[in-house]
């Protein structure tokens, strides 16, 4: 995993140096890191990363875009798994009035948020 976290961290660098710190690809190559880091165990240094995604696909994308709400679900996730299950839960919410509004009440990526926020209130 360590092999695969160093070559995420080049590819986060190869893309600032070569797109630039906004560029979605970039924002994608920091989102892919967080991820391995948080399979490393690593969560608390996802986070960090997981907290500037969120912000940058939020600028760059906007709200509504479907890598923007994919973001805000990662960092749930990972506050979740670090204890901070009321901001997690505020979030497992935002994500589920989004999903509804955007995709409907049956669409496959609601209904997995619904089962995420009923997983992080315990129910």
């Amino acid at each position: 995993m360590e092999a695969a976290i160093v070559i995420g961290e080049q590819v986060v660098a190869d893309g600032e140096r070569l797109l630039g710190s906004e560029h979605p690809d970039t924002v994608n190559a920091r989102a892919i890191l967080a991820a391995l880091l948080w399979r490393a165990g690593r969560v608390q240094e996802a986070i960090g990363i997981e907290e500037r995604v969120v912000a940058d696909s939020e600028r760059l994308l906007g709200s509504e875009h479907p890598d923007t709400v994919r973001a805000w679900v990662n960092l749930a996730v990972s506050y979740g798994q670090v204890g901070r299950v009321e901001e997690a839960i505020v979030i497992g919410e935002r994500v589920v009035a989004d999903s509804e509004r955007l995709l409907g009440p049956d669409h496959p990526d609601t209904v997995l948020a619904r089962e995420n926020l009923a997983a992080m209130r315990g129910e």
